[in-house]
């Protein structure tokens, strides 16, 4: 178990660690806020401490960005400017804050540890501001909290962690989502942690893809979010793979010419029948009649254009009229290659089939010109 002691300044709980490292160091940021002239100032210090192993602990704080907020909502960036790199820590504290054009230039992605607030703008308070973040950068809270009406309502009611995902997701000004959040406000629907909020926001999102009624209680606030989620998202898959199946099939149907190339490579052997008392089996004569023993069957034959391929012969085995089983044959050396039946799987009959189509190779070899 690590040793842990309590610090004697200000009774910290701290952990032992035991290193070799000559020097401790760390940084981090630090957010203060506070008012001035009528605007919300949001300070970011960078905070770096380091102690070497013979003493002399050194903390330094420099500031990094400022956000100067107004009133309406327009925001004005002071920062030191960029050194090159891609580390997020990369700014020239040596030379000094000027105001930035490129608003996303600052300090959006910088991870602060702590807040401080000074004093906050009397407008921030009366739009519900009560010192909560909710994970959020200030000035994105703010911001909304100036110019949105809709995001002042949801911070008041205590969806701070909605309202953050929301903007995160970019979906704070669509009516599908807002008529839904609405829903969610009037009847109080616990939506309080971050993982509750990202799994509704997921079952809206597909709700949405269904054509279902997003201002509809019903499907808005179910009993159990995780079921209504998972179902909503198997629904969603559903469709999209019907709708791949029918762009499949349109797109194949539209192919006339592979059609025609079909029916003049494999026509010498339409006229091919095997049969052995109620098994009756023929080759697939169109491309229509490849998507009816595909849709039939439960596989590829269809989607997979078995027709398209030079060497392979298609041929459907039936019993008594009903499919049994989709069978392929290689043209090159006429040997069977595959025997399946519905979801690829075996029908009862498997054995007679394979053995009725292999007595009858020779009459494929004789089409096909091999000795």
């Amino acid at each position: 178990m690590k040793k842990q002691v309590r610090c004697p300044h200000c009774n910290t709980l701290l952990t032992l660690r035991a290193s070799r490292c000559k020097k401790a160091s760390e940084v981090c940021y630090m957010v203060v806020l506070q008012s001035c002239r009528g605007w919300q100032v949001c300070r970011y210090f960078r905070l770096k401490w380091s102690c070497p192993v013979n003493g002399g602990r050194t903390l330094c704080v420099d500031e990094a960005v400022q956000h100067w907020i107004g009133s309406d909502g327009k925001l004005i960036v002071l920062a030191r400017p960029r050194i090159m790199g891609f580390y997020i820590d990369n700014f020239n504290y040596k030379e000094p804050m000027s105001i930035k054009r490129n608003v996303s230039y600052s300090a959006w992605h910088l991870p602060y540890w702590a807040v401080r607030v000074k004093s906050v703008l009397p407008v921030l308070r009366r739009n519900g501001y009560k010192q909560n973040l909710f994970a959020m950068q200030p000035y994105d809270l703010f911001c909304l909290l100036l110019t949105n009406p809709f995001a002042e309502t949801l911070y008041k009611a205590g969806y701070g962690n909605l309202l953050r995902i929301l903007d995160y997701r970019r979906v704070l000004h669509d009516d599908n989502y807002i008529a839904a959040v609405k829903i969610v406000l009037r009847n109080h629907y616990p939506l309080k942690s971050k993982d509750d909020v990202v799994m509704w926001l997921d079952m809206v999102e597909s709700l949405i893809k269904l054509d279902k009624d997003v201002h509809n209680r019903h499907f808005v606030c179910p009993a159990n979010l995780k079921q209504a989620h998972d179902r909503a998202m198997e629904q969603v898959r559903r469709k999209q793979e019907l709708e791949r199946r029918r762009t499949i099939a349109e797109k194949l149907r539209k192919d006339k010419k592979l059609a025609k190339s079909y029916v003049k490579r494999m026509n010498k052997y339409f006229d091919l029948l095997f049969t052995h008392g109620n098994i009756v089996i023929g080759v697939l004569k169109s491309v229509a009649e490849f998507e009816e023993e595909g849709k039939a069957m439960h596989h590829c034959v269809f989607a997979n254009k078995y027709f398209a391929k030079e060497n392979s012969l298609v041929m459907s085995a039936r019993v008594g009229g009903e499919r049994m089983e989709t069978i392929e044959i290689d043209l090159r050396d006429c040997q069977l290659v595959q025997s399946r039946g519905v979801n690829n799987g075996i029908s009862p009959y498997h054995d007679e089939i394979v053995a009725l189509v292999n007595a009858n190779l020779f009459q494929i070899r004789k089409l096909s010109g091999i000795a």
